[in-house]
């Protein structure tokens, strides 16, 4: 936590500089009467007149009074209002600190994300977005303490019942580059052939995300994909990473 000023010291240090301030001007006077300030101290220290050592005595006390007055009152008013907004410049930094280390367990995004959270074995986890979250809970153990699993490249051709018109094309490809974990989207004439990551995103997901988008495919091509990823063994498949050998462990091939 920042201190504020001191006011003693800040007290000090005003009344030595006009009492300073105070005594050239005294002396400038008197090596140059022509150009005499004295007349604008007379108007600000009561009892202040040219010259004697009494009157110049009390006009050095009261300057460094008017240090102390301007100290007693400027001090605490810089400490209560500036320094407080000064505070919270420094909260905000701190947040944004904490915030930047949360790391998404399924795509390793550093990011400031705090909105998509589970709680795992008493520990809060963060992703970076909704699709990782739901991923993350389908399958956890995939993703708890395993930083080299790598990736898991999986590649499927989508038949149209029509080639698509390129507005429509561009549309698609552009709905399913907005996943975490697509790789890469081709469309040519009724082929959508799309690479992906399964340990980020699976067939479901992009069904749905294509299903959300209302885009203009029809109703009987889309019942059509539902029922071919049914059927698939991506499920199989995840859980058999699981109990996938390390890198380094070969199984023997049975002998014919």
């Amino acid at each position: 936590m920042k201190q504020g000023i001191s006011l003693i010291g800040a007290g000090h240090a005003t009344s030595l500089t006009l009492a300073i301030s105070f005594t050239l001007c005294v002396g400038f006077d008197l090596l140059f009467p022509d150009h005499a300030m004295y007349e604008s101290w007379q108007k600000l220290l009561p009892g202040f007149e040219w010259l004697s050592w009494k009157s110049f005595s009390l006009g050095l006390i009261e300057a460094y009074g008017y240090g102390w007055f301007f100290a007693l009152i400027w001090v605490p008013i810089y400490n209560f209002t500036v320094l407080k907004r000064q505070q919270k410049p420094c909260k905000e930094e701190n947040t944004m600190t904490e915030e930047i280390i949360h790391i998404c367990p399924v795509c390793d995004m550093i990011g400031e994300f705090n909105a998509q959270t589970i709680q795992h074995n008493k520990k809060i986890l963060h992703f970076c977005s909704e699709q990782c979250k739901e991923t993350f809970a389908a399958h956890p153990l995939l993703y708890l303490g395993k930083s080299d699993r790598g990736e898991e490249i999986k590649q499927r051709t989508l038949h149209m019942a029509k080639p698509l018109d390129a507005e429509t094309a561009k549309q698609v490809i552009s709905c399913l580059t907005t996943l975490m974990g697509i790789k890469k989207v081709t469309v040519d004439g009724e082929k959508v052939q799309i690479t992906y990551d399964l340990l980020q995103v699976t067939e479901k997901v992009i069904e749905k995300s294509l299903t959300d988008a209302r885009l203009p495919l029809s109703k009987s091509w889309l019942e059509r994909l539902h029922r071919a990823w049914v059927q698939s063994n991506e499920a199989s498949e995840l859980e058999n990473l699981l109990v996938k050998p390390a890198p380094g462990c070969h199984r023997i091939s049975p002998k014919s």
